[in-house]
């Protein structure tokens, strides 16, 4: 991993102290994570958005909301990084509410009543529909709704004993990559898990002093193939797609890709 630790080095010492860059970066992280759930906003629509309020003519009001929730998010999820916030079952619903808190609502259902803006639960089943190979589409079944408690105790169990294990910079995206694969397995919430997830994954980088890395919206149909080759024993094709955007991004940014 000598090259991930020299990517690493050049970028912090071209961008770590560079205010301008920082904010520019967080609309670039916004704009990714939110065309990978469709979003039409183009990045100079997003930092119109961010920076001035501007919605953008002719796009739907939905996909500005759900980019203004995602800046909102990754701030605090970076300001709670410097401060080495625990990853709690009440930290991962603030964020899961903070991604849904003008696209969210009150959900009432058969087992109760979930408020997507405040990160609870979801009390109802959710599925995909997953493009195969041979072209035909299979529904994918997450985890039942009664399980999801114990699942996110286990996962913040996980992380705890995790977080402050890792000593170099490949375990630390490792990690990262591992919670996101996994708070996207259980997908807790009725809505926004990805968004969340990728979140989560931003958080574990910035709490060690990593470069903070976007999914390439570009790469959506491999992004969305490794996480489906994964499994709970073995996330390593997640690790392996996500690993290749990290060093993607880091290259380009420093200009080794040009």
């Amino acid at each position: 991993m000598e090259e991930l630790e020299h990517l690493i080095k050049e970028y912090q010492a071209r961008f770590k102290d560079s205010i301008n860059y920082i904010e520019q970066h967080k609309i670039l992280l916004t704009y990714s994570s939110a065309t990978l759930e469709g979003s039409t906003l183009s990045l100079i629509d997003t930092e119109f958005l961010v920076k001035e309020g501007r919605t953008p003519l002719g796009k739907p009001l939905e996909h500005s909301l759900m980019a203004k929730d995602h800046f909102h998010a990754l701030s605090f999820v970076l300001d709670e990084a410097q401060k080495k916030t625990p990853i709690t079952e009440k930290f991962i619903k603030t964020i899961g509410g903070m991604v849904r808190e003008h696209t969210g609502s009150l959900r009432e259902t058969m087992l109760g009543t979930f408020d997507e803006r405040k990160g609870d639960y979801r009390l109802l089943p959710v599925h995909a529909n997953v493009l195969q190979a041979d072209g035909s589409i299979k529904s994918i079944s997450y985890p039942d709704l009664k399980k999801v408690p114990a699942l996110m105790k286990w996962f913040c169990e996980f992380m705890a004993s995790k977080l402050n294990a890792v000593s170099r910079a490949e375990e630390a995206y490792n990690l990262s990559y591992d919670a996101h694969y996994h708070l996207r397995r259980i997908h807790p919430f009725s809505d926004g898990n990805s968004r969340t997830s990728r979140l989560l994954m931003n958080y574990v980088q910035a709490y060690h002093g990593y470069p903070v890395t976007p999914v390439n919206a570009q790469h959506r149909a491999g992004y969305i193939k490794s996480f489906y080759e994964s499994s709970k024993t073995d996330s390593s094709p997640m690790r392996a797609f996500l690993l290749n955007e990290t060093k993607q991004f880091l290259s380009d940014m420093t200009g080794r890709n040009g």
